[in-house]
């Protein structure tokens, strides 16, 4: 699908379904997937089976269940439910519910889907099946359910152009309890996956292996794995199925050993730096954030897939050029460590919390990881090559900027989220030390778990200010919500 038809569908999208915004549905807690690869015929065969629970306080009579265009299932089903309309277009099925769900209560929802290698591919960094290295993201092949921001427009030109009216979201400066809309991302699952490739693969999922088992498919010898998480996750599970290389590693740490997986590590050298730089923050967030939560974490090294480095919950995917075939800099700084770095804190800067506000910026995903290369860095003596590296590149943004200033926390443009973030937390570590910083981390997850709710960028900006001395306050004010 082209763009220009993408924007026609979700303009099309809002208007027929912006009803269904306030109407209870249920969320997916539970995600049972059942995923065959056929590398050397570029296909697979996915079946998922999700639970659908009541969290609401009221009955719910109708579900909506939207699949994205580019993935359209061959069949989908609710269970004691009837379809009463498909919309082709924006791929949206309502199903009236035969006995209403009533809070607490749950249902299944059926899916089955074919994902097949395709030479124009509208997501070409997360969705590829190929003889030596298959990649399947969840996210857009698990449907949604009920009306879902993310299928409508953002661009306020393409809105107008659409007749659509101004979205009207807070700023992240500006989110309350009362204005800050959760959507159902902020919703994690508990996570079953049944992988089967031909033998020889090595197969990845979210959770743990809990049981391997070969059988003859027609003429093909295949291996199937069950993985299974133990605590919930975010809803993005990747499913991967490799020829490559793998090694597995222990990263010894305080109070448990977490067994790292490299797949496609073919530089011995790159090898250790990356395992190192898993070690020293895993254990750095142990004593100063807290453990991680699984069993094991993945290095990917991908092929050219677009993304110098993405994190999913226990995986992390890197271009394998940059990864596997850089070198440090003269001066020593080693953007393979600090890629790593960044990448590792996603697991608890994006997987735990700064989800499920779509309002919301980056800040407690983007920019905290940022505050932790920082971190990471000064022990090797490189701390400062990372300062002057982002401040040239925010200098060069602002000679070509024209847009009005922001604060902060406000930001979206990649020279805020990434290079202004290095600046402000390389100053602000400087003004009030780690410990005021990490302190106010803490208490964003301990505020998450308690309340039951996303956390917000403003929210750093209040503990941090109740952590810190008052001789401070203006500046950190200024550093974080002044327009500039």
């Amino acid at each position: 699908m082209m763009p220009s038809e993408r924007h026609h569908v979700k303009a099309a999208y809002e208007k027929r379904y912006l009803h269904w915004k306030d109407k209870a549905q249920p969320v997916v807690t539970h995600i049972q997937a059942n995923v065959r690869f056929y590398p050397l015929r570029g296909i697979a065969d996915i079946a998922l089976s999700l639970t659908l629970t009541n969290h609401s306080n009221s009955r719910i009579d109708k579900i909506l269940v939207g699949a994205h265009p580019d993935f359209t299932p061959e069949n989908i089903d609710v269970e004691g439910a009837t379809l009463n309309h498909y919309d082709v277009y924006t791929q949206q099925r309502e199903f009236d519910l035969v006995n209403s769900l009533l809070p607490g209560q749950s249902k299944q929802l059926n899916v089955a889907l074919q994902v097949a290698n395709k030479n124009l591919w509208t997501s070409p960094t997360h969705h590829v099946i190929r003889k030596p290295f298959s990649y399947l993201r969840g996210v857009p092949l698990i449907p949604s359910i009920g009306f879902n921001r993310y299928f409508t427009l953002t661009d306020s030109s393409l809105r107008e152009e659409a007749g659509l009216p101004a979205l009207q979201y807070p700023i992240a400066s500006a989110l309350t309890a009362s204005n800050a809309e959760i959507s159902a991302e902020a919703q994690t699952v508990m996570v079953t996956s049944q992988l089967t490739a031909p033998v020889g693969y090595f197969t990845l999922a979210p959770g743990e292996k809990r049981k391997q088992w070969t059988e003859q498919d027609g003429d093909e010898h295949t291996m199937t794995t069950l993985y299974a998480t133990r605590e919930p996750i975010r809803a993005i599970p990747a499913w991967i199925a490799t020829e490559f290389t793998h090694a597995h590693e222990p990263a010894v740490l305080a109070d448990k050993s977490v067994e790292v997986n490299l797949i496609a590590a073919d530089n011995e050298e790159a090898k250790d730096v990356h395992l190192r730089a898993a070690t020293q923050t895993l254990a750095w967030f142990e004593q100063h954030i807290a453990p991680y939560p699984y069993a094991q974490l993945t290095f990917v090294f991908a092929p050219d897939l677009g993304p110098s480095g993405y994190a999913l919950p226990q995986v992390l995917i890197f271009d394998h050029l940059l990864a596997m075939r850089t070198t440090p800099m003269e001066d020593g700084f080693d953007q393979r460590y600090r890629r790593a770095v960044h990448e590792v804190a996603h697991q608890w800067f994006g997987h735990q919390i700064g989800f499920g506000l779509p309002a919301d910026s980056a800040f407690l995903v983007e920019s905290l990881a940022k505050y932790v290369e920082l971190v990471m860095l000064e022990p090797r003596g490189t701390m400062n090559k990372l300062v002057e590296y982002e401040a040239r590149r925010y200098a060069h943004y602002q000679q070509g900027n024209t847009t009005p200033p922001v604060a902060f926390i406000n930001g979206t443009e990649t020279a805020d989220v990434y290079s202004r973030a290095t600046l402000v937390f390389a100053e602000l570590r400087q003004l009030v030390g780690d410990k005021p910083i990490t302190d106010t981390i803490r208490a964003l997850f301990e505020r998450q778990k308690s309340k039951g709710k996303p956390v917000a960028a403003i929210d750093f900006v209040r503990l941090l200010l109740a952590r810190t001395n008052r001789v401070h306050h203006k500046r950190i004010q200024q550093l974080f919500l002044e327009e500039s």
